[in-house]
């Protein structure tokens, strides 16, 4: 019974190897590769469509002469459609949506082959992010380390909160900053015992706004130390300070 189960296994084992072989020569000999030279080169992620055919993807012009004639091979349907054929389209709609996934652009963020980093992309966060995010912004003499670490505090395609955020600020904040949760820190060096306000209360400012953490710190980078948006931040509600 043991001799069996073991060369069952083997079995199973050396069918599967001989599968993935078939797969990848099978894909290395497609007569697409013969132009498309690029697409021999190895990469780190594959995507997962390959698997299926260059025709999952795209269709050939009846009506013209391919490779000769330009526009003689194209998508079967348009991005994001296409895209969504295999990719749940309810990921990608919320109140919030990321400007390349509303205008279609899925490619603008993802390698639809193959890619050398996670998730097909077509660089690294944070500099994928600088291709339309201005660098500057994120670059300023006191930098939120979270950044050098991805864009973490955003979902990349769509959220039900503002900036994409995955979560409310303050939730998103205290995720990470727990002993901030109280807003003792604001207030520690008075001998009062009152502690400020850093969520669910009206912005002295604009009352159609709340107090959070990004009312006193720049989430990204700023010139100031603790990334306060200003030097005697203060005074921006506290006149007389």
């Amino acid at each position: 019974m043991k001799r069996t189960l073991v060369t069952l296994i083997f079995f199973l084992i050396t069918s599967l190897l001989l599968s993935v072989t078939a797969s990848a020569a099978e894909k290395k000999n497609h007569p697409c590769l013969e132009c498309h030279v690029e697409f021999r080169k190895p990469v780190k992620k594959e995507h997962r469509a390959l698997n299926l055919g260059c025709e999952s993807c795209h269709m050939k012009i009846q009506a013209k002469d391919h490779p000769r004639e330009k526009d003689s091979i194209r998508l079967i349907q348009e991005m994001p459609g296409l895209c969504f054929s295999c990719h749940k389209k309810s990921k990608f709609q919320n109140k919030d949506i990321h400007a390349p996934v509303a205008s279609g652009n899925c490619t603008g963020c993802h390698n639809p082959h193959g890619s050398d980093f996670d998730m097909l992309l077509v660089k690294e966060p944070p500099d994928l992010c600088y291709a339309c995010h201005n660098r500057e912004k994120f670059n300023k003499k006191y930098v939120h380390q979270i950044i050098t670490r991805r864009c973490s505090c955003h979902n990349q395609h769509a959220s039900e909160n503002p900036h994409l955020l995955y979560a409310s600020v303050f939730q998103v904040c205290t995720d990470c900053h727990r002993a901030r949760k109280s807003g003792n820190h604001v207030v520690s060096s008075f001998p009062s015992g009152k502690v400020h306000p850093v969520d669910g209360v009206p912005d002295p400012r604009d009352a159609k706004k709340m107090i959070t953490c990004t009312t006193c710190h720049n989430p990204h980078s700023s010139e100031y130390n603790k990334l306060f948006p200003k030097p005697r931040i203060c005074k921006m509600c506290h006149k007389y300070y």
